[in-house]
Protein backbone atom coordinates (compact mmCIF):
# COMPACT_ATOMS: atom_id res chain seq x y z
CA UNK A 1 0.00 0.00 0.00
CA UNK A 2 2.64 2.49 0.92
CA UNK A 3 4.13 1.39 -2.52
CA UNK A 4 1.19 2.49 -4.45
CA UNK A 5 0.40 5.60 -2.72
CA UNK A 6 3.75 6.92 -3.52
CA UNK A 7 2.49 7.60 -6.71
CA UNK A 8 0.68 10.66 -7.68
CA UNK A 9 -2.83 10.13 -8.95
CA UNK A 10 -5.57 12.38 -11.34
CA UNK A 11 -8.14 10.83 -8.54
CA UNK A 12 -6.53 12.27 -5.39
CA UNK A 13 -9.08 9.86 -3.67
CA UNK A 14 -6.54 6.61 -4.22
CA UNK A 15 -4.43 7.28 -0.99
CA UNK A 16 -7.54 8.19 0.96
CA UNK A 17 -9.46 4.94 0.01
CA UNK A 18 -6.91 2.80 0.65
CA UNK A 19 -6.98 0.29 3.91
CA UNK A 20 -4.83 -2.63 4.64
CA UNK A 21 -6.01 -5.27 7.69
CA UNK A 22 -3.34 -7.50 9.12
CA UNK A 23 -2.59 -9.93 11.53
CA UNK A 24 0.51 -8.87 12.95
CA UNK A 25 3.91 -6.06 12.22
CA UNK A 26 2.88 -3.95 9.26
CA UNK A 27 6.67 -3.91 8.05
CA UNK A 28 6.75 -7.35 7.81
CA UNK A 29 8.20 -8.58 4.15
CA UNK A 30 7.16 -11.24 2.10
CA UNK A 31 8.58 -13.13 -0.68
CA UNK A 32 11.90 -11.83 -2.41
CA UNK A 33 11.70 -9.06 0.04
CA UNK A 34 11.45 -10.80 3.41
CA UNK A 35 15.18 -9.86 4.85
CA UNK A 36 15.24 -6.84 3.41
CA UNK A 37 16.01 -3.79 5.96
CA UNK A 38 12.77 -1.33 6.55
CA UNK A 39 14.94 1.81 6.48
CA UNK A 40 16.94 0.91 3.37
CA UNK A 41 17.06 3.73 1.05
CA UNK A 42 16.61 1.82 -2.70
CA UNK A 43 17.36 4.15 -5.98
CA UNK A 44 13.81 3.32 -7.66
CA UNK A 45 12.05 4.85 -4.30
CA UNK A 46 12.79 8.50 -5.98
CA UNK A 47 13.17 9.45 -2.48
CA UNK A 48 14.30 13.07 -1.72
CA UNK A 49 14.32 12.78 2.29
CA UNK A 50 17.46 11.08 3.30
CA UNK A 51 16.26 8.42 6.51
CA UNK A 52 19.44 10.12 8.53
CA UNK A 53 16.66 12.97 8.82
CA UNK A 54 13.66 11.78 8.87
CA UNK A 55 13.10 12.27 12.53
CA UNK A 56 13.65 15.77 12.23
CA UNK A 57 11.70 17.36 9.49
CA UNK A 58 7.53 17.47 11.00
CA UNK A 59 4.52 19.40 9.78
CA UNK A 60 3.05 21.63 12.03
CA UNK A 61 -0.30 22.35 11.77
CA UNK A 62 -0.34 21.57 7.96
CA UNK A 63 2.62 24.73 7.38
CA UNK A 64 4.36 22.59 4.76
CA UNK A 65 7.82 25.08 4.65
CA UNK A 66 9.84 22.24 6.00
CA UNK A 67 9.01 20.50 2.94
CA UNK A 68 9.52 23.35 0.51
CA UNK A 69 12.90 23.95 1.65
CA UNK A 70 13.70 20.17 1.49
CA UNK A 71 12.66 20.46 -2.40
CA UNK A 72 14.42 23.30 -3.11
CA UNK A 73 17.51 21.88 -2.14
CA UNK A 74 17.54 19.08 -5.30
CA UNK A 75 15.14 21.77 -7.59
CA UNK A 76 15.73 25.41 -6.63
CA UNK A 77 13.67 26.67 -9.26
CA UNK A 78 10.68 24.91 -6.91
CA UNK A 79 7.83 27.16 -6.35
CA UNK A 80 4.83 25.47 -4.48
CA UNK A 81 2.48 27.69 -6.28
CA UNK A 82 2.65 26.27 -9.58
CA UNK A 83 1.08 22.64 -7.22
CA UNK A 84 -2.46 21.80 -6.47
CA UNK A 85 -2.37 20.06 -2.88
CA UNK A 86 -4.48 17.73 -1.74
CA UNK A 87 -4.35 15.22 1.15
CA UNK A 88 -5.55 11.97 1.93
CA UNK A 89 -5.56 9.02 4.37
CA UNK A 90 -4.74 5.54 4.57
CA UNK A 91 -5.16 3.44 7.23
CA UNK A 92 -3.81 0.11 8.41
CA UNK A 93 -5.58 -2.05 11.04
CA UNK A 94 -4.56 -4.61 13.42
CA UNK A 95 -6.84 -7.45 13.42
CA UNK A 96 -5.08 -8.81 16.53
CA UNK A 97 -5.54 -6.02 18.93
CA UNK A 98 -7.53 -3.63 16.86
CA UNK A 99 -5.14 -0.82 16.45
CA UNK A 100 -5.46 1.63 14.01
CA UNK A 101 -3.08 3.41 12.33
CA UNK A 102 -2.98 6.59 9.86
CA UNK A 103 -0.53 7.98 7.69
CA UNK A 104 -0.84 10.72 5.76
CA UNK A 105 -0.27 11.51 2.07
CA UNK A 106 -0.29 15.05 0.62
CA UNK A 107 0.14 15.42 -3.00
CA UNK A 108 2.21 18.34 -4.62
CA UNK A 109 0.83 18.14 -8.67
CA UNK A 110 2.04 20.07 -10.84
CA UNK A 111 -0.36 22.41 -12.75
CA UNK A 112 -0.65 24.85 -15.87
CA UNK A 113 -3.25 27.09 -16.50
CA UNK A 114 -6.41 25.16 -15.83
CA UNK A 115 -4.64 21.90 -16.44
CA UNK A 116 -3.36 19.36 -14.46
CA UNK A 117 -0.28 17.00 -14.20
CA UNK A 118 0.51 13.67 -12.65
CA UNK A 119 3.97 15.30 -12.35
CA UNK A 120 5.14 16.47 -8.89
CA UNK A 121 5.90 14.97 -5.46
CA UNK A 122 3.93 12.70 -2.42
CA UNK A 123 4.89 13.17 1.08
CA UNK A 124 4.12 10.55 3.41
CA UNK A 125 3.58 11.29 7.08
CA UNK A 126 3.01 9.66 9.99
CA UNK A 127 1.84 11.72 13.42
CA UNK A 128 3.64 15.36 12.07
CA UNK A 129 6.60 13.28 11.19
CA UNK A 130 7.73 13.33 7.35
CA UNK A 131 8.84 10.01 6.81
CA UNK A 132 9.33 10.15 3.13
CA UNK A 133 9.27 12.31 -0.13
CA UNK A 134 9.13 11.00 -2.87
CA UNK A 135 9.86 12.27 -6.40
CA UNK A 136 6.74 11.97 -9.37
CA UNK A 137 8.18 14.89 -11.22
CA UNK A 138 8.77 13.80 -15.06
CA UNK A 139 11.02 16.40 -16.30
CA UNK A 140 11.29 19.73 -14.14
CA UNK A 141 13.12 21.42 -16.60
CA UNK A 142 10.52 20.73 -18.96
CA UNK A 143 7.98 21.99 -16.53
CA UNK A 144 9.75 24.94 -16.31
CA UNK A 145 9.96 25.78 -19.28
CA UNK A 146 6.22 24.60 -20.11
CA UNK A 147 5.69 27.62 -17.24
CA UNK A 148 7.83 30.21 -19.26
CA UNK A 149 5.96 29.83 -22.30
CA UNK A 150 2.53 31.69 -23.67
CA UNK A 151 0.66 28.50 -25.15
CA UNK A 152 -2.60 27.01 -25.13
CA UNK A 153 -2.13 25.20 -22.00
CA UNK A 154 -3.12 28.47 -20.09
CA UNK A 155 -6.40 29.00 -21.46
CA UNK A 156 -9.53 26.47 -21.54
CA UNK A 157 -10.08 24.52 -24.80
CA UNK A 158 -13.44 23.84 -24.89
CA UNK A 159 -17.06 25.65 -24.20
CA UNK A 160 -19.50 24.56 -21.53
CA UNK A 161 -21.76 23.38 -24.25
CA UNK A 162 -18.89 20.95 -25.57
CA UNK A 163 -18.50 19.96 -21.49
CA UNK A 164 -22.00 18.98 -21.16
CA UNK A 165 -22.13 17.04 -24.52
CA UNK A 166 -18.75 14.75 -23.43
CA UNK A 167 -20.25 14.45 -19.91
CA UNK A 168 -22.87 12.47 -21.56
CA UNK A 169 -20.80 10.71 -23.91
CA UNK A 170 -18.80 9.49 -20.30
CA UNK A 171 -21.92 8.65 -18.87
CA UNK A 172 -23.05 6.67 -21.74
CA UNK A 173 -19.64 4.85 -21.68
CA UNK A 174 -19.87 3.78 -18.26
CA UNK A 175 -23.34 2.68 -18.87
CA UNK A 176 -22.27 0.70 -21.20
CA UNK A 177 -19.40 -0.80 -19.63
CA UNK A 178 -21.12 -2.00 -16.86
CA UNK A 179 -24.70 -3.21 -19.13
CA UNK A 180 -26.81 -0.42 -17.39
CA UNK A 181 -26.73 -2.11 -14.21
CA UNK A 182 -25.16 0.90 -12.15
CA UNK A 183 -27.00 4.26 -11.31
CA UNK A 184 -25.72 7.57 -12.82
CA UNK A 185 -26.83 11.28 -11.22
CA UNK A 186 -25.81 13.40 -13.82
CA UNK A 187 -25.21 15.86 -11.28
CA UNK A 188 -22.59 13.94 -9.36
CA UNK A 189 -19.93 14.25 -12.63
CA UNK A 190 -17.43 16.21 -12.02
CA UNK A 191 -14.33 17.37 -14.56
CA UNK A 192 -11.11 18.78 -14.86
CA UNK A 193 -8.78 19.56 -17.78
CA UNK A 194 -5.73 17.44 -17.76
CA UNK A 195 -2.27 17.34 -19.70
CA UNK A 196 0.47 14.78 -20.34
CA UNK A 197 3.58 15.99 -20.14
CA UNK A 198 4.98 13.05 -21.68
CA UNK A 199 2.76 12.80 -24.66
CA UNK A 200 1.69 16.86 -25.03
CA UNK A 201 -1.51 15.87 -25.30
CA UNK A 202 -4.34 17.42 -23.05
CA UNK A 203 -7.20 15.84 -22.07
CA UNK A 204 -10.85 16.54 -20.06
CA UNK A 205 -11.53 14.18 -17.95
CA UNK A 206 -14.86 13.19 -16.26
CA UNK A 207 -15.19 11.52 -12.40
CA UNK A 208 -18.37 9.66 -12.22
CA UNK A 209 -19.84 8.47 -9.14
CA UNK A 210 -22.15 5.43 -9.73
CA UNK A 211 -24.07 2.99 -7.11
CA UNK A 212 -25.55 -0.56 -7.63
CA UNK A 213 -28.13 -1.66 -5.27
CA UNK A 214 -30.98 -0.89 -3.29
CA UNK A 215 -31.62 2.51 -2.04
CA UNK A 216 -35.07 1.69 -0.07
CA UNK A 217 -32.77 -0.38 2.33
CA UNK A 218 -29.62 1.61 1.54
CA UNK A 219 -27.87 -0.91 1.05
CA UNK A 220 -25.97 0.24 -1.95
CA UNK A 221 -22.15 -0.01 -3.18
CA UNK A 222 -20.74 3.48 -4.66
CA UNK A 223 -17.65 3.54 -7.26
CA UNK A 224 -15.94 6.08 -8.93
CA UNK A 225 -14.71 5.60 -12.11
CA UNK A 226 -13.19 8.10 -14.93
CA UNK A 227 -13.17 8.36 -18.48
CA UNK A 228 -11.44 11.01 -20.47
CA UNK A 229 -11.25 12.31 -23.70
CA UNK A 230 -8.53 14.18 -25.74
CA UNK A 231 -8.94 17.74 -26.35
Amino acid sequence: MDYANSFSYSDSRVPQNSTIIHHGDTSIKIGKYRSANSDEIRPEDNLLLKSKSRSSVKIDEGNLENIYSIIKDTYPEFDEKNYVITKGNAQSINQNNGEIEETEYINFKFKVGEFETTSGFTIKARNNIVEAIYDNTVDFNKEMNILNQENSLRTRSTNENDIELLKNEAINELLEKYNNCVEVNPEDVTYKYLYDIDTDKKYVEFTIRNTIGDNSTNEVAEAYDTVKFEI
